[in-house]
């Protein structure tokens, strides 16, 4: 979540001469535009524009002044605007440049004239003048001091400046000079950002590599020898070096901490060689392998998916296609989900095998259990639309592949709990507190299924207890909707593992032959022996009847259809009348 704008216009402001940009790449960490001395010289020269405002006797002059006083907080406007980024921010308050160096020369040129004529006499007068080149000469030192020593001499600069791939671009371009088409490797670069500007400039083989943004992928050629660039600022994940175990490893530099490490490969490994995968997506490419381990709530799902390239992108369809991955549970709730464009649509090749990491984010509250859902599979970032899913025949099977029996375990508490959309905290029994609730449909139609959830937190091992769901008209009738243990019936409050916090999900049917009208939910839960241990009313819902043509409460004999009535109405009430004649 971003800072509030206020928030974030404060700490522009104080860039001045408080705390400024944080980011190594463009500033010592912190490190203010002007130290107290300049900064207070600045507030005098922004005070002495002010004063000398009322003074000019020219619109122009006037205009001009108000210029200069109103420009560098206008300029503080693109770092104080970017809430979501780093604030306060040196690139994004470049405009201000022009209009505020000038204000701490200025604000000393006053003070020292203040001086001067004060004291007087021609000793003040040459001091006042070579006080000012002494001055500057002197804190020009400081200024080199911290500027080549203090901050240009951190390696970590080296890295904040893309320095592993500004030493890689050369050592790259003659490893592969020389070399014939057919003796060249693929070659596959990681890095922070697809087509990184940085090799752009520097090697001439940029336009035959191929990136691994962010290293959330390896890819391997269909056969032939393969080279892989891993920079300091993108190295090998732990769940890579597997795969690159039977390649030859170079440092550079060989010797203290690499800038960047390069691996031969002399052949592909074999990955998962299938002649089933898991689905085809329009005989492009296909889903071959599937694999997850467990995770609990406030983790991450590790989610381990290969690919094989079938064929190249059809030329007539300006597809994009980026993998996506959802989890959900077996009521078809979406818990989690993450795009995953580890290796861009626009590189494949037919014959290559991509597997690619994913890291799917599971939230607090989620339910353990063995039957998740794992829904994979492709979307065209154009055009929003999905990859279809071929059968061996060619024919139409849906959008997405599917992966069951996906675990997810029991894990800790939240350090800091959430607050439930609609809150209660109600003790229910001692270790057992219901946080609240989230709505319900407030508007349905009779036979439509509906959701809600429950937030629990369970502090200790509880005794057997069940939940009822039910609807409340305005004359107090209660129409049992749900009955049953948590989770869809399938988690039994005496198998919690405590401490927990749940956020169960009850999903129901609103009665076909429910009359139309204003009810309400209504939550209970039932001890073993089926006493009412608590109630609460979790808010209210306007139920229609589904093509209701006539009012329940109303003979078909005196109800006269209009010109208006829908035909399925006219063929009901004939229906009806027919049977109260007959």
């Amino acid at each position: 979540m971003g800072l509030p704008l206020g928030t974030a216009f404060m700490k522009s402001l104080g860039m001045f001469f408080l705390v400024g940009d944080p980011y190594l790449r463009f500033n010592l960490p912190g490190r203010p535009l002007f130290d107290f001395l300049w900064g207070a010289l600045l507030v005098v020269g922004w005070l002495l524009l002010a004063f000398r405002l009322r003074r000019l006797p020219y619109d122009w002059q006037q205009s001009a002044v108000i210029l200069l006083l109103a420009a560098p907080l206008i300029m503080l406007l693109p770092t104080a605007l970017a809430v979501n980024e780093i604030v306060p921010s040196n690139l994004r308050a470049l405009g201000m440049i022009p209009f505020v160096f000038f204000l701490p020369a200025a604000g000393l040129v006053t003070l020292l004239r203040d001086i001067e004529r004060r004291l007087q006499g021609p000793s003040i007068a040459y001091a006042v003048q070579v006080i000012i080149p002494v001055v500057l000469v002197g804190w020009g030192a400081l200024t080199a001091i911290a500027y080549f020593q203090d901050w240009g001499g951190q390696r970590e600069l080296v890295l904040v400046t893309d320095g592993d791939l500004t030493a890689a671009a050369p050592v790259l371009d003659q490893r592969l000079a020389g070399l014939t088409e057919d003796e060249r490797p693929s070659v596959y670069v990681a890095a922070p950002h697809y087509r990184h500007p940085t090799l752009a400039f520097l090697s001439e083989n940029y336009d035959t590599l191929k990136w691994l943004p962010q290293s959330q992928a390896i890819v391997f050629p269909p056969q032939g020898s393969a080279l892989y660039l891993y920079p300091a600022n993108s190295p090998l994940p732990d769940w890579v070096a597997p795969y690159l175990a039977n390649s030859t490893a170079t440092d550079y530099p060989a010797t203290g901490e690499p800038l960047f490490t390069l691996y031969d490969m002399a052949e592909p490994p074999v990955v998962d060689d299938t002649d089933t995968p898991i689905a085809t997506f329009e005989n492009v490419i296909a889903l071959v392998s599937a694999v997850t381990e467990p995770a609990a709530g406030g983790e991450t799902l590790p989610v381990t998916l290969t690919w094989r390239v079938l064929n190249p992108l059809p030329p007539d369809r300006r597809l994009t296609p980026v993998p996506f991955v959802h989890l959900e549970d077996s009521a078809g709730f979406r818990w989690a989900q993450a795009e995953a464009d580890a290796y861009p649509a626009e590189q494949w090749s037919a014959g290559e095998t991509i597997i690619q990491r994913v890291d799917l984010p599971l939230p607090y509250g989620i339910p353990p259990g063995d039957s998740y859902i794992l829904k994979v599979g492709l979307f065209d970032t154009g055009s929003g639309d999905r990859l279809s899913v071929v059968d061996t025949n060619g024919a139409f099977a849906g959008t997405a592949a599917t992966v069951e029996d996906i675990r997810v375990v029991a894990g800790p508490l939240p350090d800091s709990l959430p607050v439930a959309p609609q809150p209660i905290n109600k003790t229910i029994v001692p270790g057992l507190r219901l946080m609240g609730y989230e709505n319900g449909p407030r508007t349905a139609e009779s036979g439509q299924s509906g959701a809600l959830a429950l937030w629990w937190l369970a502090q200790e091992p509880l005794p057997a207890m069940t939940l009822r769901l039910s609807l409340i008209s305005e004359d107090g009738t209660a129409v049992s909707l749900i009955e049953g243990d948590p989770v869809y019936d399938t988690y039994p409050i005496t198998e919690w593992v405590t401490p927990t916090f749940l956020i169960d999900r009850q999903v129901f049917t609103i009665p076909e032959e429910l009359p139309g009208g204003d009810y309400t939910y209504r939550l209970d839960v039932l001890a073993a022996d089926g006493e009412t241990l608590y109630t609460a009313d979790l808010g209210s819902v306007v139920v229609r009847r589904r093509n209701a043509c006539l009012p329940h409460h109303r003979s078909p004999r005196r109800l006269m259809p209009s010109l208006a009535t829908p035909f399925g109405c006219w063929v009901t009430i004939w229906r009806k009348r027919k049977v109260a004649t007959d």
